[in-house]
Protein backbone atom coordinates (compact mmCIF):
# COMPACT_ATOMS: atom_id res chain seq x y z
CA UNK A 1 0.00 0.00 0.00
CA UNK A 2 1.15 3.51 -0.74
CA UNK A 3 2.45 5.62 2.14
CA UNK A 4 4.06 2.69 3.96
CA UNK A 5 7.76 2.19 4.39
CA UNK A 6 9.06 -0.26 1.76
CA UNK A 7 9.81 -3.81 2.85
CA UNK A 8 13.47 -4.62 3.31
CA UNK A 9 14.39 -8.17 2.35
CA UNK A 10 18.01 -9.12 3.16
CA UNK A 11 19.37 -12.39 1.76
CA UNK A 12 22.81 -13.18 3.17
CA UNK A 13 25.17 -15.95 1.99
CA UNK A 14 23.39 -16.02 -1.34
CA UNK A 15 25.33 -19.05 -2.59
CA UNK A 16 23.61 -21.34 -0.06
CA UNK A 17 20.13 -20.95 -1.55
CA UNK A 18 20.45 -19.08 -4.82
CA UNK A 19 18.18 -20.13 -7.65
CA UNK A 20 15.46 -18.96 -10.00
CA UNK A 21 13.29 -18.03 -7.01
CA UNK A 22 15.83 -15.33 -6.05
CA UNK A 23 15.44 -13.74 -9.49
CA UNK A 24 11.66 -13.72 -8.95
CA UNK A 25 12.07 -12.03 -5.56
CA UNK A 26 14.30 -9.35 -7.10
CA UNK A 27 12.06 -8.75 -10.12
CA UNK A 28 8.74 -8.83 -8.28
CA UNK A 29 10.02 -6.98 -5.23
CA UNK A 30 9.67 -3.60 -6.91
CA UNK A 31 5.96 -4.23 -7.52
CA UNK A 32 5.49 -4.82 -3.79
CA UNK A 33 7.59 -1.77 -2.88
CA UNK A 34 10.31 -4.03 -1.48
CA UNK A 35 14.03 -3.37 -1.34
CA UNK A 36 15.96 -6.58 -1.84
CA UNK A 37 19.55 -6.80 -0.60
CA UNK A 38 21.63 -9.74 -1.86
CA UNK A 39 24.85 -10.50 0.02
CA UNK A 40 27.61 -12.80 -1.12
CA UNK A 41 31.35 -13.27 -1.03
CA UNK A 42 31.87 -13.27 -4.79
CA UNK A 43 30.06 -12.73 -8.08
CA UNK A 44 30.78 -16.43 -8.60
CA UNK A 45 28.14 -17.12 -5.91
CA UNK A 46 25.60 -16.28 -8.61
CA UNK A 47 27.14 -18.77 -11.05
CA UNK A 48 27.09 -21.87 -8.86
CA UNK A 49 23.36 -22.54 -9.02
CA UNK A 50 22.67 -26.21 -9.68
CA UNK A 51 20.77 -26.91 -12.88
CA UNK A 52 21.01 -23.33 -14.18
CA UNK A 53 23.36 -21.70 -16.69
CA UNK A 54 25.40 -19.82 -14.09
CA UNK A 55 26.69 -17.00 -16.26
CA UNK A 56 23.24 -16.31 -17.72
CA UNK A 57 21.71 -16.34 -14.23
CA UNK A 58 24.40 -13.97 -12.90
CA UNK A 59 23.77 -11.61 -15.82
CA UNK A 60 20.00 -11.69 -15.21
CA UNK A 61 20.50 -10.77 -11.56
CA UNK A 62 22.94 -7.97 -12.43
CA UNK A 63 20.54 -6.60 -15.06
CA UNK A 64 17.72 -6.52 -12.49
CA UNK A 65 19.49 -4.63 -9.70
CA UNK A 66 20.18 -0.92 -9.42
CA UNK A 67 23.07 -0.75 -6.99
CA UNK A 68 26.10 -2.94 -6.31
CA UNK A 69 28.32 -2.30 -3.28
CA UNK A 70 31.74 -3.90 -3.67
CA UNK A 71 34.29 -4.42 -0.91
CA UNK A 72 37.81 -5.72 -1.63
CA UNK A 73 37.82 -8.46 -4.24
CA UNK A 74 40.47 -11.16 -4.27
CA UNK A 75 39.45 -12.91 -7.48
CA UNK A 76 40.77 -11.37 -10.71
CA UNK A 77 37.54 -12.45 -12.45
CA UNK A 78 35.42 -10.66 -9.82
CA UNK A 79 37.57 -7.52 -10.08
CA UNK A 80 37.27 -7.52 -13.88
CA UNK A 81 33.48 -7.92 -13.68
CA UNK A 82 33.19 -5.11 -11.11
CA UNK A 83 35.22 -2.84 -13.43
CA UNK A 84 32.91 -3.75 -16.32
CA UNK A 85 29.83 -2.96 -14.21
CA UNK A 86 31.36 0.41 -13.26
CA UNK A 87 31.76 1.18 -16.97
CA UNK A 88 34.18 3.02 -19.20
CA UNK A 89 34.81 6.46 -20.63
CA UNK A 90 36.25 7.66 -23.95
CA UNK A 91 39.88 8.74 -23.85
CA UNK A 92 42.09 9.97 -26.69
CA UNK A 93 45.28 7.96 -27.16
CA UNK A 94 48.15 9.69 -28.94
CA UNK A 95 51.06 8.00 -30.64
CA UNK A 96 54.22 9.63 -31.98
CA UNK A 97 56.39 8.38 -34.79
CA UNK A 98 60.11 8.20 -34.14
CA UNK A 99 63.14 7.31 -36.25
CA UNK A 100 66.23 6.32 -34.34
CA UNK A 101 64.66 7.48 -31.07
CA UNK A 102 64.04 10.96 -32.52
CA UNK A 103 60.51 12.29 -33.07
CA UNK A 104 59.55 12.90 -36.68
CA UNK A 105 56.63 15.16 -35.84
CA UNK A 106 54.17 12.64 -37.25
CA UNK A 107 51.71 10.72 -35.10
CA UNK A 108 48.09 9.79 -34.67
CA UNK A 109 45.21 10.13 -32.24
CA UNK A 110 42.50 7.55 -31.73
CA UNK A 111 39.72 7.20 -29.20
CA UNK A 112 39.99 4.32 -26.72
CA UNK A 113 37.90 3.18 -23.75
CA UNK A 114 39.25 3.24 -20.19
CA UNK A 115 37.63 1.78 -17.08
CA UNK A 116 36.12 4.38 -14.75
CA UNK A 117 37.54 2.24 -11.94
CA UNK A 118 40.00 -0.45 -13.03
CA UNK A 119 40.08 -4.03 -11.71
CA UNK A 120 43.18 -3.39 -9.58
CA UNK A 121 41.35 -0.64 -7.67
CA UNK A 122 38.79 -3.22 -6.50
CA UNK A 123 41.59 -5.55 -5.40
CA UNK A 124 43.34 -2.81 -3.37
CA UNK A 125 40.40 -1.63 -1.27
CA UNK A 126 41.26 -1.35 2.42
CA UNK A 127 39.20 -2.66 5.33
CA UNK A 128 35.99 -0.68 5.57
CA UNK A 129 36.28 0.78 2.07
CA UNK A 130 33.72 -0.02 -0.60
CA UNK A 131 32.84 1.19 -4.06
CA UNK A 132 29.20 1.88 -4.86
CA UNK A 133 28.14 1.20 -8.44
CA UNK A 134 24.71 2.71 -9.02
CA UNK A 135 22.33 3.45 -11.85
CA UNK A 136 21.38 6.68 -10.06
CA UNK A 137 23.18 9.93 -9.20
CA UNK A 138 26.95 9.65 -8.98
CA UNK A 139 27.31 6.28 -10.65
CA UNK A 140 30.67 5.22 -9.18
CA UNK A 141 31.84 6.44 -5.80
CA UNK A 142 34.05 5.35 -2.92
CA UNK A 143 32.57 5.07 0.57
CA UNK A 144 33.90 4.27 4.01
CA UNK A 145 31.68 1.65 5.66
CA UNK A 146 31.57 2.18 9.40
CA UNK A 147 31.03 -0.55 11.94
CA UNK A 148 28.28 0.17 14.45
CA UNK A 149 29.56 1.20 17.87
CA UNK A 150 28.44 -2.16 19.30
CA UNK A 151 30.80 -4.04 16.98
CA UNK A 152 33.95 -2.22 18.18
Amino acid sequence: ARGREPWLIVLDELSTYSGKQILSVVNQGRGFEARVVLLGQSFADLESVEGIDGKAFRNQILASINTVIVHRLNSPDDAELAAQIAGTYAKPEMTAQTVGNKPTGAGSVRMTREFLMGPDRFKRLQRGQAIVLSKFGKHVRMIKARLPQLMK
